[in-house]
């Protein structure tokens, strides 16, 4: 079988599950699709590969940029993001392809200062209406003692701080699942797989809706 194509995006605290359970995910549904491309938090439009996954440890230590150079990387972002869009990701979609993102521009709303911003947030807030969205965004969570268990890159409180502010960002996106990877990884997948087939079909029944009006 083969799906339209479907671009999906995971957002979560370090530790949360992203790469375990997202690479579980990827596994359980590419069947669907005709292929599978991953990209990290940016499509790269000036390059010819994907953006690759860079580990950043402690990534609260980095200096923060100051306004002006931070300013300068949001307007970067919207280029990269809107290009990328038109050259790479749309692209992929009409093929039938499963894009996935790990990490997303959403995510410097949640953590700013892994991403070095020192500009006013008001401002990154606007410049995420100008960010094309991904069709579902997964939000992949977990009591923070577990979090913090897997991987403790952050405080405790940050950690906790991090979670609320998805969880609260999950409410404001109709297009947006939590998923509970504390109950294991095998049923955290199966749980990711469902919403996912949920969501597509739902979106082929209003299709169809739509073609019979």
């Amino acid at each position: 079988m083969s799906n339209k194509g479907l671009l999906i995006t995971f957002l979560g605290p370090d530790g949360a599950g992203k790469t375990t359970v997202g690479d579980g995910l990827a596994e359980a549904i590419k069947s669907s699709f005709n292929g599978v491309e991953r990209f990290h938090l940016r499509p790269s439009s000036f390059s010819s590969k994907n953006n690759t996954v860079t580990v950043v440890e402690n990534p609260h230590e980095q200096s923060v940029r100051g306004v002006v150079p931070s300013i300068a990387k949001l307007i970067y972002f919207i280029v990269d993001y809107f290009v990328g869009n038109i050259t790479k990701i749309n692209h992929l979609k009409r093929k039938s392809y499963l894009v996935i993102f790990d990490r997303y521009f959403h995510d410097l709303l949640i953590d700013p200062i892994r991403y070095r911003y020192g500009a006013p947030m008001w401002l990154a807030k606007l410049a995420s209406y100008f960010i094309p969205k991904p069709d579902l965004f997964i939000i992949f969570d977990a009591p923070t003692e577990i979090i913090q268990a897997r991987k403790k890159e952050v405080s405790f409180e940050e950690t906790e701080r991090q979670r609320q502010a998805y969880l609260a960002f999950a409410k404001t996106e109709p297009n947006c699942i939590v998923i509970d990877t504390s109950v294991g990884i095998d049923e955290s997948v199966r749980a990711a797989s469902t919403a996912v087939f949920n969501y597509i079909e739902a979106k082929q029944l209003k299709r169809l809706k739509r073609n019979e009006n």
